[in-house]
């Protein structure tokens, strides 16, 4: 007769679990080489990495990351496409847990890390989502899109400030877009509305202040912002702009955010082991500071403004749930020790387990360092007022070259906007609109019938794009 093969242990099944929890990575530990094919500039490697949901393991971030390496490259209607699949997992996530079915996902939480739900995006990065999506329908020329997608992003960030009881210095981005439309349309009064809201915030102060004031003395209602035009006698526009210039305005992502890595405390009690996992942001280098607008006929340079501080805002809101955080840990130890308590309690064998339950407290506890790793550290933005004719464009930044983006013929009232991004010691940068100017001059006469603003963001014959990125400080 056979022998009965021993059964195993409870005690045995849990002293695996710490080779079993070792062999899980990290989310920046899984990305980590593809964040560095995008600082290198190998988006397309990324972009495949970043794409593929069994290394991403999250429907919001694979849409997210690859939708951010989309718009480096220029590639409005690929990161259009990245994002969208991002909103709609965000969405799905929210409708399910609306209808109760993503109680599962959050009992996960409770009893093992925070790592075992879906993660929706922090709030910050789901604003941001949407800024993104904005930035995209602009460069292609669908205001109406872009109006749905900045109002999107205000409604979540007034949510996340409600939650909290607290106003971010956020949302600095959205404003400017939602500004920018609205004064392609001739609409003072809600770009102001607009302008005003940065104010309030905080963020983009030396974009919104100024012109902010402009429009203001372009309203006549001097009286009642008296402070306001103090503080902002003049805004940025060269010589000879006169009462009905051409615009320029220039929005740049700069430098990556923080990632997040674990802090680990644990803290033994004659009850058993009591551990305790948080999420951290580190910084990473940042070889570019800030952005400038180059005007080689005109002889002129004009520094970009900081929108808004995406680094701050992370910590901020990360700092903001950290309570909750607790709250969760606090759930999830006490449900241990009372197992620990009742293994103890089961005669022979019951210490060995209640062992294996303190080493499961120690590898147990996971902090979530997801988060989206491709966002920039802060977005920057100038507005500039231009005499109507030719302008050569140059967007800098220093330590990380330089991008050439040609000549441009504008008419009075005509806008055109110059997006671009660095990474690392790389940048990529896009013109929209005006006319562009070849050889000697294809420019239409002066005597020629005005563009209506809108018409400037016909990207099929009228966008200049620079998709090569700017060689490294030293290299030719």
């Amino acid at each position: 007769m056979s022998r009965p093969r021993p059964r195993p242990s409870p005690a045995a099944g849990l002293a695996l679990l710490p080779a079993l929890l070792a062999a899980c990575a990290s989310y920046p530990d899984r990305l980590r080489s593809a964040v560095r094919d995008f600082e290198a500039g190998d988006n397309q490697r990324a972009l495949a990495v970043f794409s593929d949901r069994d290394k991403v393991k999250s429907r919001f971030l694979q849409g997210a990351e690859a939708g951010t390496v989309a718009f480096s490259e220029l590639d409005w209607p690929g990161a259009v496409a990245h994002f969208e699949r991002a909103v709609a997992a965000v969405r799905d996530f929210e409708d399910r847990a609306v209808l109760g079915e993503g109680a599962l996902e959050t009992l996960g939480t409770l009893t093992f890390n925070e790592t075992a739900a879906e993660y929706p995006g922090e709030g910050f990065e789901r604003v941001l989502l949407h800024s993104f999506l904005a930035l995209c329908y602009l460069a292609q020329g669908d205001l109406q899109s872009l109006r749905v997608e900045t109002r999107r992003a205000n409604q979540l960030l007034e949510r996340e400030e409600e939650l909290y009881e607290k106003r971010y210095q956020a949302g600095g981005l959205g404003h400017f877009l939602s500004a920018s439309a609205y004064l392609l349309e001739g609409d003072l009064d809600d770009a102001l509305i607009d302008y005003r809201r940065m104010l309030d915030k905080s963020v983009g102060l030396g974009v919104a202040g100024p012109e902010a004031a402009r429009i203001v003395r372009r309203l006549g209602r001097h009286e009642e912002f008296p402070d306001l035009l103090a503080q902002h006698p003049d805004f940025p526009a060269l010589p000879g702009a006169g009462e009905r210039p051409a615009w320029i305005v220039v929005i740049a992502g700069v430098g990556l955010a923080p990632f997040k890595e674990e802090r680990m405390l644990a803290f033994p009690t004659p009850a058993g082991v009591i551990s305790m996992a948080v999420p951290v942001y580190v910084s990473r280098y940042q070889p570019v500071e800030g952005m400038r607008l180059e005007l080689p006929l005109a002889g002129a340079a004009f520094e970009l403004a900081t929108l808004e501080e995406v680094e701050q805002v992370a910590r901020e809101n990360l700092d903001d749930r950290l309570a909750t955080l607790a709250a969760k840990t606090a759930i999830r130890n006490a449900a241990r020790l009372a197992l620990r308590n009742n293994l103890q309690d089961n005669g022979s064998g019951g210490a060995l387990a209640a062992l294996a339950v303190d080493v499961y407290s120690l590898v147990a506890e996971r902090a979530d360092l997801r988060s989206w790793l491709t966002l920039p550290q802060r977005f920057q933005a100038l507005r500039l007022a231009v005499p109507p004719g030719e302008h050569e464009l140059l967007l800098d930044a220093p330590g990380a070259g330089r991008v050439e983006l040609g000549r441009r013929y504008l008419e009075p009232g005509e806008t055109l906007f110059v997006l671009g991004r660095s990474v690392g010691t790389r940048l990529s940068a896009a013109a929209v609109g005006g006319q562009p100017v070849f050889g000697s001059s294809l420019a239409p006469s002066p005597d020629s019938e005005a563009l209506d603003p809108l018409d400037a963001l016909d990207l099929l014959n009228r966008i200049d794009r620079s998709l090569e990125p700017a060689p490294a400080p030293g290299q030719p």
